[in-house]
């Protein structure tokens, strides 16, 4: 195997150790819960993207902008495969 490859896997292993340790508490539906409860405080996506859910260790990326039957959805990938998404101010799994 190149070097160069076998640097590749031993790095993207390392990753996948790093992030699964801590996603193994970390849970979708306690996330939206967090959302949800945010959102009833009064507070917009911005302030909930900045405040709680970019530093997220479910939360992969940035949020990306879909647009469904002429509506406008947020949706951001989670590690677990799900999507947290948001949509007419409010939160849901995808």
């Amino acid at each position: 195997m190149p070097a160069f490859l076998a640097k590749d896997v031993w790095a993207k292993r390392l990753l996948i150790r790093c992030i699964a340790m801590p996603l193994k508490s970390e849970r979708a539906e306690d996330l939206l819960a967090s959302c949800m409860t945010a959102r009833q405080r009064g507070e917009d996506f911005p302030t909930i993207w900045s405040g709680m859910l970019r530093r997220h260790p479910l939360v992969l990326g940035l949020p990306i902008q879909v647009i469904t039957k002429s509506e406008p959805i947020l949706k951001i990938q989670l590690a677990n495969g799900q999507s947290l998404c948001f949509q007419n101010g409010a939160f849901s799994l995808g």
